[in-house]
């Protein structure tokens, strides 16, 4: 087993594409509605992450 420090670990467990969440699991988490969440997408207030193919579900960071 290889030693990681403790500062690689950090730095790399808060990039954003560990934490993406579906738009049902960032409502649950937030306790917010999903409907609330794609209005204030929809006036700029949040953003979804892009995603290739074909995958349409909202995912945030």
């Amino acid at each position: 087993m290889s030693f990681v420090p403790k500062h690689h670990f950090h730095k790399n467990a808060l990039k954003s594409e560990v934490f993406q969440f579906r738009i049902g699991e960032l409502a649950t988490m937030t306790g917010v509605s999903t409907r609330q969440l794609r209005y204030w997408e929809s006036k700029g207030i949040i953003s979804s992450l892009s995603r290739e193919g074909e995958q349409d579900a909202r995912v945030y960071n």
